[in-house]
This record gives C-alpha cells, structure tokens and sequence, in this order.
C-alpha cells in the first residue's frame, strides 16, 4: 500500500513539473513592463514637465498631466497607439509626424504599454513618446488602464465604458476636444 502511494505522489509531482514547465506567457494583458530590457527600462521615465523631455525617451504620463501640456499648444493631436500594429488604422510614426508638422499641430504620440516596444523606437522618431501611466490609474490591465486614460483625457467618468470605437487620434484646440478619428485623412 505505501508503494502505490508514492507512486501516485511520483505521478502527481511529475504532471506539476509537466505544467510548470510549460508556462505560457501572454503579452498585451498587462503593460507588459515586465518584458522590458535593461536598455529599454533606462529610456523609461516619469513625466516631469514638457522644457526637461528628451527625444527617444519614453516619458510615464496620466491624462491630467497631458491636458495640461495640451492647453500650452495652440493646436494639438494625441495618438494613442499599441505598439507593433499592423492594423490598418496604424501608420508609420513618421506619418504622424509629417502631418502634424504640415498641418501646424503639436504631436503627442502616446503607448497604451511597453509589448513591442523596440518596434516603435527603431523608427528613430525625433520626438520624446509618452506611455500610460498604469500606477496611477491603480491596475496594470491594458484594457482598463486605457479606458481610464481616455475617459479621463475627455472629460469623462474613469469607468464609463463606450460601445463604440470612435477612434485613436484626439484632435485638441488648446485642452478642449474638436475631434476624434480613426484615420489622419479620412
């Protein structure tokens, strides 16, 4: 009898090695900041204030923070984007960039989390980017922290949630909403 009870404890500790051994990991769920380099977590910092930002560095920002910079611009788009898209709704950076500069607005191109990454900075965009700051809005689910940062950034409860998808580009008049699209020239 207690040869059968090893063996089933010899089973059972092989089957959880089995499990653990196979781990899946999911990006995208979190902020995924976890998944960072060491190089990558350096260009990471707070939001400080828009004199003091830097061009390739990722600044941590909350929607209060951005409406603030905003109301210091004339006019104003904020892109919020996932890194590594291929969406259709998703250009190059420099497309962005091109039509704020020609069009006269001030760009904030801003990261909904750090998965993918490094396929945003290797196109080496002279511009500082910001990323949601998931600690302040107190979960580290995209989904959640996004929803927040968009309600917030227009005025709206943190929670409501939308059925709708209006879209990802913000166009601003000083800190005030004029638009919001899904495409720059649709």
């Amino acid at each position: 009898m207690n040869f059968q009870l090893v063996i089933r404890y010899c089973v059972i500790a092989v089957v959880m090695l089995f499990f653990y051994s196979c781990a899946i990991t999911v990006n995208g769920l979190t902020d995924d900041y976890e998944t960072l380099t060491k190089e990558q977590k350096e260009l990471i910092l707070p939001f400080d204030s828009l004199n003091k930002l830097k061009n390739g560095f990722v600044y941590m920002i909350n929607a209060e923070q951005l409406k603030i910079e905003l109301s210091k611009y004339k006019k104003s788009i904020v892109y919020c984007f996932t890194n590594g898209c291929t969406s259709s709704y998703c250009e190059p950076i420099s497309t962005y960039i091109d039509y704020a500069k020609e069009n006269g607005y001030k760009l904030f191109l801003v990261m909904n989390g750090f998965r993918d990454i490094q396929s945003t900075l290797d196109q080496f965009a002279p511009t500082p980017y910001f990323v949601i700051n998931s600690k302040y809005y107190n979960t580290k689910y995209r989904s959640k922290y996004t929803r927040r940062f968009e309600n917030e950034l227009l005025n709206r409860d943190k929670n409501y949630k939308d059925k709708k998808y209006y879209g990802n580009l913000y166009f601003f008049k000083g800190s005030h909403l004029v638009e919001i699209k899904r495409h720059l020239y649709k």
